[in-house]
């Protein structure tokens, strides 16, 4: 038996997802199966529960004969994953399972999951940047002030379906703009130091694309993009939010924009509620935030071939 023999690709699909929660996921299991075992690939197909993702991910990058793992889930689910693979040299895949499917769209993999089954037996391997804050990993963006009390209106929320959650998320937007809270922050870069007292900063991986969800469109340049609000409570902060959501990241007269490979933000209080991938979390302050460049080998369509959708 040769090297290659050995080689295998497990696959997980994470069977808390939206996509997957309203399809037969042995129907989904086989054809993912047949697609890679028929470009000459070995491959493992298993369905698992989302507390059990993270541990199974990593059991099997440890496993010498692994030299992929495709996960079929959101983003919170590729976040973990690229957490756990990055700085091995275990490429990673993601079958779009989710809501938004930001970092499935940030590496070329088209939106849906039928498109995306199908390009398995091409796709090919690239590096991209990962970024650290703190003493964590981040795959996507890091955020302060609204969006991480929207993600916390939008979870004390009930929804049971892709739709419910996207309601959940309107119900929510609501509520977060309704009275914002105020940051103060210091941010220190390679072009110097910068004060604001704003409602909300994002910091994503690698500079935002206009014209669609926000991600990245080059996931290897090796920076960090830091967008701070400098609208007014009212008109302006509505209008600024609405002009993110129609993809005006760059061009957004009330968004700054700060790129860096380096971030130190240095926050009023010890300690800054924030997000993580949409995870939320609390970070000491000062926050540091850092690009890790080509330090995640993903799997993705040759861009000759197609296109990242926006749509």
């Amino acid at each position: 038996m040769t090297d290659q023999d050995q080689q295998q690709t497990f696959v997980f699909l994470n069977t808390g997802s939206g996509s997957l929660l309203q399809a037969d996921i042995d129907t989904v299991a086989t054809e993912i199966h047949d697609r890679l075992t028929s470009a000459g690939g070995r491959c493992v197909v298993t369905p698992v529960a989302p507390d059990s993702l993270s541990d199974r991910i990593r059991a099997a990058r440890d496993n010498p004969a692994v030299t992929a793992i495709i996960v079929a889930g959101g983003d919170g689910s590729a976040s973990s994953a690229a957490s756990i693979l990055s700085g091995t040299d275990v490429a990673l895949g993601i079958l779009p399972g989710g809501t938004f499917n930001l970092f499935a769209r940030s590496i070329g993999m088209p939106p849906d999951l039928d498109e995306a089954i199908s390009a398995l037996p091409r796709l090919v391997r690239q590096e991209i940047d990962m970024g650290r804050v703190n003493d964590r990993m981040f795959a996507h963006h890091v955020s302060f002030g609204i969006h991480p009390t929207l993600i916390k209106e939008r979870e004390s929320k009930q929804y049971n379906s892709r739709l419910g959650k996207m309601f959940a998320s309107l119900h929510s937007f609501i509520s977060a703009f309704a009275k914002p809270k105020r940051l103060r922050v210091r941010i220190r870069s390679s072009s110097g130091e910068v004060r604001y007292s704003t409602a909300a900063v994002l910091v994503s991986n690698n500079i935002i694309g206009d014209g669609h969800l926000p991600f990245a469109h080059n996931p290897d340049k090796g920076t960090l993009a830091a967008y701070v609000s400098t609208a007014r409570p009212g008109v302006e902060l509505s209008g600024a939010a609405l002009g993110t959501m129609r993809g005006q990241w760059n061009e957004n007269p009330y968004l700054d924009r700060h790129v860096s490979d380096v971030f130190q933000m240095a926050f009023r209080r010890k300690s800054v509620e924030a997000s993580i991938d949409g995870e939320l979390v609390r970070l000491e302050s000062p926050v540091r935030l850092e690009s890790l460049s080509k330090s995640l080998t993903v799997l993705t369509v040759p861009q000759n071939q197609d296109e990242p959708s926006g749509k």
